[in-house]
């Protein structure tokens, strides 16, 4: 008996190894991880792939010209060095509003980036100037974004940009910069991501009648959740399951609308909002999807 009871032991241990040992060097699935940073009143979303390349979307709102508050010095370079980010790979500046641009220059001087690519207008902002005169500084690779172009990176990850097309149009006032913005769509696997900028209903009509394969699993939600964008036929076509706001608290704009909330609200998608729930980050093995904040 006491054989059989040491024997018993001893088969229950061997497994209780075999399931450590399998769970410490079975090979997983490389994650990508998309991070939505709360940079008040703007947007800025850091992308990281499973190789390790890096992407930054924008980089926030008010630069240091607005009463002495660089958020890219103070949050967007703080969070890439705790990445251990030393030069992004692609930084996108969607369009010259501050609250895109703003933190753009910081970054570019303090961490600096392989390419830069925009929407090529010839926008007024002292920031976005400011980056402009960085990328000529530093002799940085710089690419005008257009509608067709799609951007290759390690493990099957794909960057389609969908907006702005090559029509030519003229920009004469803010809702034609927000069309004018670079809108970009994200696959690694299955999973699929679509970051709208400023895009207002114009440009996502625009989107839905020329380009197939706007369905993504994540919308970063265009221009701040405003009542301009993010309309009926563009949910319809991009059927969201996530929808991630980026927004300032207390903003004076009334972002995010009752409207456009409910419209997300009918086609089932889970919202995150910055300015409730701080960064969202979304981490991807290419089928599921997982979503953390950093305020419960």
């Amino acid at each position: 008996m006491r054989h059989l009871k040491g024997s018993r032991l001893l088969l229950i241990l061997a497994v209780v190894v075999a399931l450590i040992w399998a769970w410490a060097f079975w090979p997983r699935q490389p994650v990508l991880s998309v991070t939505f940073l709360d940079v008040r009143q703007g947007d800025c979303a850091f992308v990281r792939t499973p190789g390790g390349k890096t992407v930054l979307i924008d980089a926030g709102g008010a630069g240091e010209s607005s009463n002495g508050y660089d958020v890219g010095s103070r949050v967007v370079v703080p969070f890439l060095r705790r990445e251990g980010v030393r030069v992004l790979d692609l930084a996108v500046i969607t369009h010259c509003h501050e609250d895109h641009v703003g933190g753009m220059p910081a970054v570019l001087k303090s961490i600096g980036a392989r390419t830069v690519i925009d929407s090529g207008e010839s926008g007024s902002s002292p920031m976005y100037e400011r980056v402009f005169r960085l990328i000529e500084k530093r002799r940085l690779k710089y690419t005008v974004a257009r509608r067709g172009q799609t951007i290759s990176l390690p493990d099957g990850v794909r960057i389609d940009v969908l907006n702005p097309d090559d029509s030519g149009v003229d920009i004469e006032d803010d809702a034609d910069i927000n069309d004018h913005s670079v809108v970009l769509r994200l696959t690694y696997r299955r999973a699929s991501f679509l970051f709208a900028a400023d895009a207002e209903t114009e440009a996502e009509e625009n989107m839905v009648r020329t380009c197939g394969g706007l369905r993504s699993a994540v919308l970063k939600v265009g221009h701040h959740g405003s009542s301009n964008a993010t309309s009926g036929i563009w949910l319809r076509a991009v059927r969201p399951r996530i929808a991630v706001i980026s927004v300032g608290r207390r903003n004076p704009f009334g972002h995010p609308s009752a409207p456009t909330l409910q419209r997300l609200v009918d086609r089932g998608a889970r919202i995150y909002r910055t300015d409730r729930d701080g960064a969202v980050v979304i981490t991807t093995d290419g089928e599921n999807l997982h979503v953390a904040t950093t305020r419960r």
